[in-house]
């Protein structure tokens, strides 16, 4: 199996985009980049992504870093994401799922990709009181959610744990180990594997 593969700290340079190069995803654009959606993005299987190699961060999320600077980032690693409870359409008592994803940890924020697929996007500027969390830990990053808060529809918990040693030093240096935000619950839902619409709250 591949090892994960992670690069030391330094300052991100905007890379020349080569001839014919399909446009990058610009963050005014990103509907997971506005407060009223959080960090979290529906995660769909062979997304708009889904032709980066799994595990590899795309060119577009790299270059939208330009500037900030590079605290810690890993690809191919072992994702590994367990729900327990229910949301509309799906019921389960512990479910785990594997998946091949890649983060990033920079002086601003942290992003997290799966097949190559950005779902996760969270500023540290940006953090309140949400029933979302992320923990930066010495064993990775993980991501929690508690599904009572998400929505009176759903039940339970889900986390995500990308399984990533993360050296002392760089948890030293980042501004926040652990950052609640608030979320869109249609995109939890799509998140835990189920395309049911959520009921009025």
């Amino acid at each position: 199996m591949m090892g994960a593969e992670h690069a030391p700290a330094g300052r991100l340079a905007r890379r020349s985009a080569p001839r014919n190069a399909r446009p990058s995803l610009r963050s005014d654009h990103n509907p997971f980049t506005s407060a009223a959606t959080g960090g979290i993005l529906p995660f769909v299987s062979g997304g708009l992504l889904g032709r980066v190699k799994p595990g590899k961060l795309p060119a577009p999320i790299l270059d939208g870093l330009a500037g900030q600077e590079l605290l810690f980032s890993a690809e191919q690693v072992r994702a590994v994401r367990t729900f327990s409870g229910k949301v509309p359409g799906l019921v389960s008592s512990g479910s785990k799922n594997l998946f091949f994803g890649a983060f990033v940890v920079t002086d601003q924020q942290v992003i997290g990709t799966l097949g190559g697929q950005k779902v996760i996007d969270v500023s540290f500027a940006s953090g309140d009181h949400g029933p979302v969390t992320i923990t930066l830990e010495p064993d990775g990053l993980h991501v929690g959610w508690d599904l009572d808060r998400v929505h009176p529809a759903c039940r339970g918990s889900m986390r995500l744990h990308y399984k990533q040693a993360i050296p002392d030093e760089v948890l030293a240096r980042v501004p926040h180990r652990e950052l609640s935000f608030s979320v869109d619950p249609a995109n939890v839902v799509r998140f835990a594997g189920s395309r049911a619409k959520l009921p009025d709250a």
